[in-house]
């Protein structure tokens, strides 16, 4: 039964960063309108950051959840597969140029 759960806590974390990354997308596109910025709609219109900010709680329910019915020092350790996904969103959603350094 936990090996469910520990799919779910892995799925959970990768939802939190691609919708950070999806947020990070909207704001990109926010700042890119050719507008004055009081003129620029709210943050909240724009639909990558709505989508995003669903994707974010989302993942971050599943993740609590998964706490709930899973060893959590498993749990703690497989948490690093979130800055593996951050590395790889960040490339592949806002093109971001991925060094060593």
């Amino acid at each position: 039964a936990s090996v469910g759960w520990i799919f779910v806590n892995l799925v959970g974390s990768v939802c939190v960063n691609l919708g950070q990354n999806v947020m990070k997308l909207g704001h990109n596109k926010w700042a890119e309108l050719e507008l004055p910025e009081e003129e620029r709609p709210n943050i909240k219109c724009i639909r990558q950051w709505q989508i995003g900010v669903v994707v974010f709680i989302s993942g971050g329910v599943a993740t609590f959840l998964s706490f709930g019915y899973a060893p959590q020092s498993l749990l703690s350790a497989l948490g690093s597969i979130q800055f593996v996904s951050n590395v790889v969103f960040a490339s592949f959603v806002l093109k971001e140029k991925v060094t060593l350094r």
